[in-house]
């Protein structure tokens, strides 16, 4: 049975929470964010958010309330504005397959220690199957067309999204996504919701995400470090 778990947003008090499930032959889990509740903003720091079954998609405020790193959910689909004020822009017109919401990851510091995503139930651990990955508007027009920070990428260039996988502290696996990719003749950057097979992880208890790329200076990767998340499914 695949399951849909649906994110919704913990206000003063705890609220009931919602599931729907489909009649297919697996026992895949896939987690959405439709029910979360982005209030005028069009988006909202996971740090906000409880979740409704076995994990927890994190958000580390140690930089400072201001400057929460981790995940957001949020609906916005502004392709044209460049810069840090369209930063929860993914670059598309919708989450994957036409849904209204999805996630977005940033990461100050990489690598970084946080545990981006937590198991909290599944008797202590989940096994990834796939998510869907799409760069956001930040990251794409940096990155094709030039900001301040770096120039525009050419032959050679690459920015590149790695999770990595642990239980009980120990390392399980790791799943490279090439979200941007010049190297060896290529052309690639996404700009459509794409597929990334995440057994590679193994069975884990918490992911790590971090990001690296080709233009990097003193103070480290030059590239906005986000990128867009979507349809996480995995099995108990």
């Amino acid at each position: 049975m695949k399951k849909k778990l649906l994110f919704a947003l913990l206000a003063c008090a705890a609220m009931p929470f919602a599931t729907s499930c489909s009649d297919d032959d697996d026992d895949e889990k896939t987690v959405t964010f439709e029910l979360v509740d982005l209030g005028d903003n069009g988006y909202v720091s996971a740090q906000d958010i409880k979740i409704y079954n076995e994990i927890v998609f994190k958000t580390d405020t140690s930089y400072g309330s201001a400057y929460p790193m981790g995940f957001y959910v949020s609906s916005l689909t502004d392709k044209e504005t460049e810069g840090y004020t369209n930063m929860y822009s993914v670059y598309n017109t919708a989450g994957n397959g036409g849904s209204k919401k999805f996630a977005i990851f940033n990461t100050m510091s990489s690598p970084s220690d946080l545990a981006a995503i937590e198991v909290v139930g599944a008797d202590g651990a989940i096994h990834p199957k796939y998510a869907y990955f799409n760069l956001t508007t930040y990251t794409y027009l940096s990155a094709v067309n030039g900001d301040d920070f770096e120039p525009a990428f050419g032959d050679g260039d690459y920015f590149t999204v790695t999770l990595d996988g642990y239980r009980g502290g120990s390392k399980t696996g790791s799943v490279d996504v090439n979200a941007i990719d010049y190297r060896n003749g290529k052309k690639v950057a996404f700009t459509d919701w794409t597929f990334v097979d995440l057994s590679a992880l193994g069975d884990v208890d918490a992911i790590k995400i971090s990001m690296s790329g080709s233009q990097t200076g003193e103070w480290g990767l030059n590239t906005p470090a986000y990128i867009a998340i979507d349809d996480f499914t995995y099995e108990d």
